[in-house]
């Protein structure tokens, strides 16, 4: 079924991060654990300036200002692309 609301995500995923910023990370969805939320994986390496990686995305993870490194398993905000499905 189609995403219809932000919801949130699972990083299925870990990278070394600092504060102050907040970011959007591309996303494909992964899986969806027995607790109900979304497990995605980060696409590409985060530049800017890379647009495939956010063509193949089925929605964007919202990594937080005052967030520091991500770890697998964190609960992020999940902002899901029209075409995504949940």
């Amino acid at each position: 079924m189609p995403c219809s609301f932000p919801g949130k995500g699972g990083a299925g995923f870990s990278f070394d991060r600092k504060t102050g910023r907040r970011e959007f990370a591309p996303v494909r969805i992964v899986g969806k654990p027995a607790e109900g939320r979304l497990v995605v994986e980060q696409l590409g390496n985060g530049s800017s300036g890379t647009l495939y990686p956010l063509c193949r995305a089925d929605g964007l993870l919202v990594i937080p200002e005052a967030m520091g490194d991500v770890k697998a398993g964190h609960a992020l905000d999940f902002l899901p692309m029209p075409h995504a499905r949940c």
